[in-house]
Formats: structure tokens, sequence, C-alpha cells
């Protein structure tokens, strides 16, 4: 049982509003929400070890040149600028996480002393009314736990302010970081393989394929994704 549950059960229901002003914030789980944050850490480090394998491939294409190579080079340029925005947006998003389960944390943390301090007030204005029956009585103890209550009240709403604030504020964070992915990789532009004709050729022709393709004309055809050599393939 927490110091928040005893006050809440304190006589003539003194701590129950209080008490449950703060029930949100016990009955949140910082621990699930810590574990999400490291999952996506996890994912912007998997992202980041992608995008630089991504980018080295194509640097080590450097001998291939013409007009489609061009296109295929911008395009991966695009590639790996998205890759980043990706990195970024996670690795700013695992941290606003991380921050709302900080504040959750603390913020509970901070509370249940507050409310360890409402139960020692009311147990010292307990006492003051004597331990020789019939004192304390009802009514003694009722005013007691107001009165302890109303000492600590003002703190406790102040801390829940500052919970709510710094939740709000990792709320902002975690939209601001997925609003801010750009480029994405579903804006990118596709490379145009079909160089014009006032431009250099590109210097590696597409491969020719003999296992996919069934078709027999005269010229070649674009099929399974690569070029089919016509009439000498089927």
């Amino acid at each position: 049982m927490t110091a928040r549950d005893e006050v809440a059960a304190l006589p003539g229901g003194a701590g129950a509003s209080i008490a449950n002003s703060a029930k949100p914030v016990y009955t949140a789980d910082p621990g699930s929400i810590t574990t999400i944050a490291n999952d996506l850490t996890t994912a912007a480090g998997s992202a980041d070890g992608c995008n630089t394998a991504v980018s080295t491939a194509v640097g080590d294409l450097g001998s291939w040149t013409g007009d489609t190579a061009n296109a295929f080079k911008g395009y991966m340029g695009q590639f790996a600028s998205a890759g980043t925005a990706g990195h970024t947006a996670l690795t700013a998003g695992a941290t606003a996480i991380g921050e709302a389960a900080k504040a959750l944390t603390d913020g509970k943390n901070s509370l249940e002393k507050l409310f360890e301090q409402i139960l020692t007030e009311y147990r010292k204005n307990l006492k003051s009314y004597g331990t020789t029956a019939p004192h304390p009585t009802q009514a003694e103890a009722e005013e007691a736990a107001r009165t302890a209550v109303s000492g600590s009240s003002g703190a406790i709403t102040t801390q829940l302010t500052s919970i709510n604030t710094a939740l709000g504020t990792a709320a902002a964070d975690i939209s601001k970081a997925a609003n801010g992915f750009s480029p994405k990789f579903s804006s990118l532009n596709t490379p145009n393989g079909a160089a014009p004709p006032t431009t250099t050729p590109s210097s590696a022709a597409p491969p020719r394929s003999t296992s996919c393709c069934r078709w027999r004309s005269r010229a070649p055809v674009i099929c399974c994704g690569v070029e089919c050599g016509g009439a000498g393939f089927g």
C-alpha cells in the first residue's frame, strides 16, 4: 500500500480528493514507456547502420558513369537524406518518450514523499488530542486528517501541474520529431533510367536475361526488371 492509498483512507474522507487527483500518475507504467524509448533507440541505430551500408555501396560505383548512372546516384543521394532524417526522427522521438517516463517516475516519487508528509502530520495531530478514552474521538480524528491534508494539498497540486507540464512538453517533442521526418522515403522521386538523346550514354548497359523472358520479337523488351535480347531469346 502506498502513502497515497493511506491518505485516501483517512477519517472522514479528508484525503480522498487529493489522493484521487494523483491516481493517474500512480497507475501509469513508466517502465513500459521506457521500453518503447529503448526500442526506438535501437531502431535508430539499425537505420543508421543500413544508411551507412547503402551509402558505402553507392560510393563504390564511382567507375559507373553516364546518364543512367547519374540518375541512380542522384536517387540514392535522396535515399541517404531520407535515411538520415529517419535516424534523426527516431532518436528525437526516443529522447522525448524517455523524458515522459522520467517525468512520471520522478513525479510519483515526489508525490509519495508529500503523501508521507501528510501521514506524519496526521499522526502528530491525532496524538495532540491524547490517547486516553474517549480521545481521540471520531470528530477529532477527522479534524486531525483535514488539518494534515490542507498543509500539503497545495504542494501536491503544484507537483501535479509540473508533471502535466513535463508530459505536455514531451508530447510536443514527439509530434515535432514525427513531423520533422523529411524527406520521407515515400516522397523520393524515382530515377529516370531513359537518358536524353543529347547527353552521354551510360557506360554500363542494363543486364540481359535468358531465363525470365518468353517473348520473341525483333526488338529488345523489358521484363522482370531487366532488358531481354529479343528474337534471340525465348
